[in-house]
C-alpha cells in the first residue's frame, strides 16, 4: 500500500489518484521565481568551475543541498 492509499482513507469519496493530484496541482509549493543573489551566483559559477558545463544535476543537487 502507497502513502497516497493511506491517505485517501481519511479524505472520505476520494481514491489515492484524486488525492496525490489535488496535493501537485493545487498544494505543492512551487519555487519562487526571483534573481539569484551575490552568494548564489558566486556559487553556481565555482561549481561549474569545478564540475563542467555538462554536470548540471550534480551542480542543481549541490545547490539545493546548500541553500
Amino acid at each position: 500500500m502507497n502513502d497516497w492509499q493511506n491517505i485517501s482513507k481519511l479524505v472520505p469519496g476520494r481514491n489515492d489518484n484524486q488525492c496525490h493530484y489535488k496535493w501537485t496541482a493545487e498544494y505543492k509549493q512551487q519555487p519562487q521565481k526571483q534573481p539569484w543573489n551575490f552568494d548564489e551566483d558566486m556559487l553556481l559559477r565555482s561549481l561549474v568551475n569545478a564540475r563542467g558545463q555538462k554536470q548540471w544535476q550534480e551542480i542543481a543537487n549541490e545547490i539545493n543541498r546548500q541553500i
